[in-house]
């Protein structure tokens, strides 16, 4: 689908490597080492874009891979000059949204945590 989308803005279809399909963040970080390490200095060098909020964990699971990451955080949640109001003290069903996106971020963490030390 990616794929798609870059030819569509008109990246040239040669230019464009692909990834096996991963179901986690660390097989993510495998598969791009992959298909980077044949064709680029060592240790490949990533521009990693991805939520701010999941960043640390991405990061941190490309560097283990063995490349150099610049980050560039995107999907940052909150709204400069936002004024708070009482409201934002009342339950919401986004705010339980964004409980369990917590959540299971600092689930992936522990568990590649808890992975990496056994």
């Amino acid at each position: 689908m990616l794929r798609t989308y870059a030819e569509a803005y008109g990246v040239p279809a040669d230019r464009i490597l692909v990834t096996d399909v991963v179901t986690n963040t660390a097989d993510e970080a495998r598969e791009v080492l992959a298909v980077l390490a044949p064709r680029f200095a060592q240790p490949p060098r990533v521009l990693l874009v991805t939520s701010a909020f999941h960043m640390p964990r991405a990061a941190a699971q490309f560097r283990a891979a063995g490349m150099t990451v610049d980050p560039f955080p995107v999907d940052f949640w909150f709204s400069a000059g936002r004024q708070t109001t009482v409201l934002d003290f009342f339950p919401s069903v986004g705010a339980l949204d964004q409980t369990q996106t917590a959540l299971r971020e600092l689930y992936g963490r522990a568990y590649y945590w808890l992975r990496d030390r056994f």
